[in-house]
């Protein structure tokens, strides 16, 4: 009971190790998109911006110049905690061909990697507040749940990027396979 007794020879039979598969997990895309990543931070940062622009206006040959002045503001950044956790056996280390600490080591970074990503773009604000959660950024409303796409909508975002000034530099979409393949099948001028 219990196993092959072995008189078929199959005990005989050596088993070998060849490779490795990865996980297949989400592509990072915002370094790709030109996002940039501040790192190697210690402390708290603040970064100053002008809030609103200085204005000029056109003056009669011996009237007062108008005096405007910009408006400045700041964004204000502070650290906040992500771990990641992997438990793996001094003896898997020892006895593996394979660099299994390597592995793991890689499988937390890429863990680290997606969580900053999806905290980017979709962040709560108990993560840091993504991209789709930051007040103030102009929006074209999709339905509670999104919607079907048409060629308008995406006229109508560049239009939002636009009217807000924004539509300079590389300019990406960033969205998910189902939208993608849904506007792969969107005739242009029609909705």
């Amino acid at each position: 009971t219990g196993g092959s007794s072995g008189s078929e020879g199959s005990v005989m039979v050596q088993t070998d190790v060849m490779g490795f598969i990865d996980a297949l997990t989400a592509k990072m895309v915002l370094k790709e998109m030109g996002a940039t990543f501040l790192t190697n931070l210690v402390g708290n940062i603040d970064i100053p911006k002008i809030t609103t622009a200085s204005t000029a206006t056109w003056e009669g040959e011996n009237d007062a110049g108008a005096e405007t002045q910009p408006t400045f503001g700041k964004i204000s950044l502070s650290p906040m905690r992500l771990g990641a956790y992997a438990q793996i056996s001094k003896q898997l280390i020892n006895q593996t061909s394979y660099s299994a600490e390597q592995i793991a080591r890689n499988d937390i970074e890429r863990a680290i990697r997606l969580a900053v990503e999806y905290a980017a773009i979709n962040g709560s604000g108990t993560s840091p507040t993504g991209i789709l959660n930051q007040s103030g950024i102009g929006s074209v409303a999709g339905g509670t749940n999104g919607l079907a796409p048409t060629w308008a909508n995406i006229v109508a975002l560049e239009k939002e990027v636009a009217v807000d000034n924004a539509d300079l530099g590389a300019l990406h979409y960033l969205t998910n396979p189902q939208v993608r393949a849904k506007l792969k099948s969107v005739a242009v001028g029609t909705d």
